[in-house]
């Protein structure tokens, strides 16, 4: 029997409430849900790679993931096979989470197409983006009903690393092969 993402959903919730000098309350609530199990075509994850507190230092230098076919990345299945021990050729990354539990207000995560010049993936941030995750601070995207394109050889990197001090992590990233 195949191994088998049975199910995937994304799921960000904001509530904010506040109340004023004259005590008039604001409250705004927002819930946005993607069940990819009842998608059809492209939009059903069929692949997944979780770095659950994944130790990034400053000192080890990148983490460059290729969403492609995870390249040399070993999650402790063997290089270029996710989670759950498939081979990976992934044509579109569907949803996206990075998150720094650093507890420290020094270790920052950066999220850096920049230096990855034309294999920087441009799905989510763009291909030369230089974004900064605070400790605590998370990035968490879905990326729409056919995901985003990611292509061998080009288009297909996504950079991480620790600035200032260590940091612990979780990405969490779901695919599609078709």
């Amino acid at each position: 029997m195949a191994n088998e993402l049975e199910r995937s959903f994304l799921t960000v919730s904001l509530e904010a409430r506040s109340t004023g000098v004259s005590d008039a309350v604001m409250r705004y609530a927002r819930e946005s849900s993607t069940d990819y199990l009842n998608s059809g075509g492209t939009s059903i994850a069929d692949r997944q790679l979780l770095l659950k507190n994944y130790s990034l230092t400053t000192s080890s230098g990148n983490l460059d993931i290729d969403l492609y076919d995870l390249g040399t990345l070993d999650v402790g299945a063997g290089p270029g096979r996710d989670n759950l021990g498939n081979l990976c050729a992934n044509a579109r990354v569907l949803t996206v989470l990075i998150e720094n539990l650093s507890s420290s207000n020094t270790g920052v995560l950066r999220i850096d197409q920049n230096g990855l010049g034309s294999t920087a993936w441009s799905g989510l941030f763009g291909a030369t983006a230089i974004t900064n995750l605070e400790s605590g601070a998370f990035v968490a995207a879905n990326l729409g009903d056919t995901g985003a394109t990611v292509t061998d050889v080009t288009d297909h990197m996504l950079r991480l690393s620790a600035q200032t001090a260590d940091c612990t992590i979780n990405v969490h990233l779901t695919f599609n092969q078709t």
